[in-house]
């Protein structure tokens, strides 16, 4: 079967402008929360955001609940992972050297307010 052909099958139920702020790259994970609710992570290819969060309960009325800011300039996030109640979100930087790069976890346990670990 032909990818084309595949979309067939597929019927578009909303859409969010995600407050302006696109360009999602490939990171994208969903959390089931101790409430029920499903809410589907995106990091973004450029800045000035780092992640956005909606919530996808109802397919039909999506929901941005919270958006994160980059923690430096010329880098992107475009990778992100859930695992229970924590977001894992990786930093690339645009200049070889440049800091910060590498790896930051959040708390989402409340996804309106992701709250960054330290370690």
């Amino acid at each position: 079967m032909m990818a084309q052909d595949a979309m067939l099958n597929f019927k578009l139920l909303s859409h969010h402008e995600l407050d302006g702020f696109g360009n999602i790259g490939e990171g994208i994970a969903q959390q089931k929360t101790k409430d029920g609710r499903y809410i589907l992570w995106m990091a973004h290819e450029n800045k000035p955001k780092a992640f956005t969060a909606v919530d996808v309960t109802d397919p039909r009325k999506p929901k941005l609940i919270a958006q994160a800011d980059l923690p430096g300039t010329n880098m992107r996030s475009n990778s992100c992972a859930v695992v229970g109640d924590l977001l894992a979100v990786a930093y690339q930087a645009y200049t070889p050297g440049q800091k910060p790069v590498g790896l930051e976890i959040y708390d989402i346990s409340t996804p309106e307010s992701p709250n960054f670990v330290d370690a």
